[in-house]
C-alpha cells in the first residue's frame, strides 16, 4: 500500500519529504500526510494552495516552495503540547479493557469533536467501521481520528473496526477481503501508524455477500491473516452475536478463528441494559461462547472461548451505575472486559441509536476500576 515517492524541491536544492496527494480537513500525522496542513478548511496536502473534497483532487507532483522570505523575529515559545505515538510503538490488547465502539460514520464531519470523557474513563477505542475496500490509514477518516487520540492519549489502545451489520454487506469490503491476498492485506494493517490492531465485526446473518465470511475457505483465510497480523505485533479482536453456537456460518467463522488463537478479545454483541440484563449476557458466556461451536466444520467444533477473554457487552445510553453494575457481574463471572455499543461526536447532528450521553461519560472510570476488581462508586 506504499505510494509513489514525491520530491519536494526548494530553492535551497535539498529534498522534502515524501507525500502522497491526501485531501486534509485537520493537521495531523507528519509531513507525509497532513503534517503541513495549514488551514482553514480542505486542502491538498501536495498543494496547500488547493481545495479539495476528496484525495482524488489533489495533484501527484507538489508544487514548487515559494522563495522563502526573511525570518521573523524569534516569538516567545509557546507551551509544550503532546507528541503524536511513535510510529511502530503498539499498545497492547489491555487485559482489563473497557473500549467504546467510536461510531463517526452517522456525521463524519464532526469526527475530530472526540468526547475527552471516553479517553479518560476506558483505555480501548474501536473506530467503526470499515466497511469498503480502502485500508491505506493515510486515506481514512478514521486514520485522522485515531493520530488525534494518540496525540492526547498514547496509551489508550486503537483499534480499526471491520464490518459491522451494514458493512457486513459491502460488496467492496468483501471484494478487498477475498480477492487480495493474505500477506498485501496484512502488511497494510502492519503499515497503520495509529492503529494497534484491528477488530472482525463480520456478521455472516446481515444478508448478501456477508454470508461468504461463514464460508469455511473464507473464514480460515481470515484466520491465517489473523495470525500473521498477531505475528507482526499487532492486536486481534473480534465481536460475535451472543448465540451462535448452532448456526452453522456463524460457527465456521467464530470456531476458525478461535482456532486461530490468534484472536485477544471476544466481544459479545449483547448490549444491556437496552437488551436484556447482565446477568442474562453471562448465560451467553456459558452456553455459547465457553461452549463452542456446535455446527460448522470438525475442527471447530467444541471449541470455546474462556471468560477471561470475553468483552461483555453494554450498551451506551446505560448509567454509570447500571455499568458499574454491570461491570461486577462480568467480573464475577470470569470477565474483565466490557465493549460499549456507541459514542458519537460531540455535537453529532445525528444522535440516533444506543448513544452514550457524552456528558457523563467522565464518570465511567468507576467501571473501569470495578473490571480490574476495585470498589470505587460512582462520583457525580
Amino acid at each position: 500500500m506504499t505510494g509513489k515517492v514525491f520530491a519536494l524541491l526548494f530553492a535551497s536544492s535539498f529534498a522534502g519529504a515524501a507525500a502522497k496527494p491526501t485531501c486534509c480537513w485537520s493537521k495531523w500525522g507528519d509531513e507525509t500526510t497532513c503534517g503541513d496542513y495549514t488551514g482553514p478548511g480542505a486542502q491538498c496536502n501536495t498543494d496547500h494552495t488547493k481545495t479539495c473534497s476528496s484525495s482524488t483532487d489533489c495533484p501527484d507532483t507538489p508544487v514548487p516552495a515559494p522563495t522563502p522570505t526573511p525570518p521573523a523575529p524569534t516569538p516567545a515559545p509557546p507551551g509544550p503540547t503532546p507528541a503524536p505515538m511513535p510510529p511502530g510503538k503498539t499498545v497492547l490488547v489491555p487485559k482489563a479493557m473497557l473500549a467504546f465502539y467510536y461510531f463517526v460514520d452517522d456525521c463524519p464531519d464532526a469526527r475530530l469533536n472526540i468526547p475527552e470523557g471516553m479517553l479518560t474513563a476506558g483505555n480501548a477505542v474501536f473506530l467503526s467501521f470499515i466497511a469498503d475496500g480502502n485500508w491505506e490509514e493515510s486515506q481514512m477518516n478514521k486514520g485522522e481520528v485515531a493520530a488525534k487520540i494518540k496525540q492526547t492519549h498514547p496509551e489508550t489502545y486503537i483499534a480499526y473496526s471491520v464490518g459491522g451489520q451494514v458493512g457486513s454487506s459491502s460488496q467492496s469490503l468483501y471484494d478487498y477481503l477475498s480477492s487480495t491476498d493474505e500477506d498485501t492485506i496484512v502488511s497494510t494493517i502492519l503499515s497503520w501508524k495509529y492503529a494497534d490492531g484491528i477488530d472482525w465485526d463480520l456478521e455472516p446473518p446481515s444478508g448478501g455477500v456477508a454470508a461468504n465470511y461463514g464460508k469455511v475457505d473464507m473464514a480460515r483465510k481470515l484466520a491465517s491473516i489473523s495470525q500473521k497480523v498477531r505475528a507482526g505485533g499487532k492486536g486481534v479482536t473480534m465481536a460475535g452475536f451472543g448465540a451462535w453456537v448452532w448456526d452453522g456460518s456463524m460457527s465456521t467463522l467464530n470456531g476458525e478463528l478461535i482456532l486461530s488463537k490468534a484472536l485477544e478479545k471476544y466481544g459479545v454483541m449483547v448490549y444491556p441494559p437496552n437488551q436484556g440484563s447482565a446477568a442474562g449476557e453471562v448465560a451467553y458466556f456459558k452456553n455459547n461462547w465457553e461452549k463452542g461451536a456446535q455446527a460448522g466444520p470438525a475442527e471447530v467444533k467444541g471449541l470455546g472461548a474462556p471468560a477471561s477473554s470475553l468483552a461483555g457487552g453494554l450498551s451506551g445510553p446505560a448509567t454509570p451505575a447500571q455499568a458499574v453494575d454491570a461491570a461486577k457481574v462480568f467480573k464475577a463471572a470470569g470477565s474483565s472486559s466490557i465493549i460499549v455499543w456507541m459514542v458519537k461526536p460531540d455535537q453529532c447532528s445525528d444522535m440516533t441509536g444506543w448513544v452514550t450521553n457524552n456528558s457523563e461519560l467522565p464518570q465511567w472510570s468507576a467501571v473501569l476500576d470495578a473490571l480490574k476488581g476495585g470498589s470505587n462508586s460512582v462520583m457525580v
